[in-house]
C-alpha cells in the first residue's frame, strides 16, 4: 500500500502550481509530506515528518509551520532551475 492509500493528515496548494499532502503512516507519530506538481504530476517532495501528539485532532500548527517552511523551500528551488 503506497502512502496514497493513507488518512490525509494536511492538505494545502501553493500558488495554484503544488499540490501538499501529509499522509498518516503505520506510525501514528510519522506520516510523509509529498509534494507534487499539479501540471505535470511530477513528485519533488516526498519525506517522513513528524506528527506532534499523534495529529489525533488534526495538525499542530508546529509541525505545519514546518511543512510549510519545507514546501515553499522545494518551491523556490524549483523556479530556481527553470
Amino acid at each position: 500500500m503506497s502512502c496514497m492509500d493513507k488518512p490525509i493528515v494536511w492538505k494545502a496548494e501553493l500558488d495554484h502550481t503544488w499540490d501538499i499532502k501529509v499522509y498518516r503512516t503505520d506510525d501514528s507519530y510519522k506520516g510523509t509530506l509529498v509534494m507534487k506538481n499539479k501540471e505535470t504530476n511530477q513528485t519533488v517532495l516526498n519525506e517522513e515528518v513528524s506528527l506532534s501528539f499523534g495529529a489525533m485532532f488534526g495538525p499542530d500548527v508546529s509541525d505545519v509551520a514546518v511543512w510549510q517552511g519545507k514546501c515553499l523551500q522545494v518551491a523556490d528551488e524549483q523556479i530556481q532551475t527553470v
